[in-house]
């Protein structure tokens, strides 16, 4: 579970009404009728099976439709400017002949496709979503604080 999956889900102990759960814990006994019962977690399978409602969810990608989409094009958009940096440049030395706007250049050639594409090619779950609650326009934003 992450963040607020986290808090919103109540441990088993926090069930345990708080009188019981103040006895037991100073060692009162509780009787045999008395003692708190404490439910055992959901296993992993049941919160699988109703996050997913009978859809079959990839295990490497988020369940949220916005992050998911993300996170796939991410991942396809990586090799591109991967390829392009240490691939092509830094095999070649091209790096050593670059002057400022040569950098300037594959910076932006790099950099400009990851915010362009995603503002065009709107996945299904960012169709009502407005642009600062989309999963991608968070993660180019935190990398730009990073910077």
């Amino acid at each position: 579970l992450v963040g607020s999956q986290y808090l919103k889900q109540q441990s088993s102990f926090d069930r345990v009404p708080r009188r019981q759960r103040d006895r037991a814990m100073a060692g009162e006994s509780l009787g045999p009728r008395a003692r708190p019962t404490v439910p055992s977690p959901p296993d992993a399978a049941a919160r699988r099976a109703a996050a997913g409602k009978g859809k079959k969810r990839s295990a490497w990608l988020a369940a949220d439709g916005s992050k998911r989409w993300g996170e796939a094009f991410f991942l396809l958009y990586t090799p591109f400017w991967l390829t392009l940096c240490l691939g092509l440049v830094v095999p070649f030395k091209l790096y050593e002949r670059f002057t400022e706007l040569e950098y300037l250049v594959i910076g932006l050639v790099s950099a400009v496709p990851a915010f362009l594409i995603p503002l065009f090619l709107v996945g299904k779950a960012d169709n009502n979503r407005s642009l600062k609650d989309r999963y991608w326009v968070k993660v180019i934003i935190f990398s730009l604080d990073l910077l």
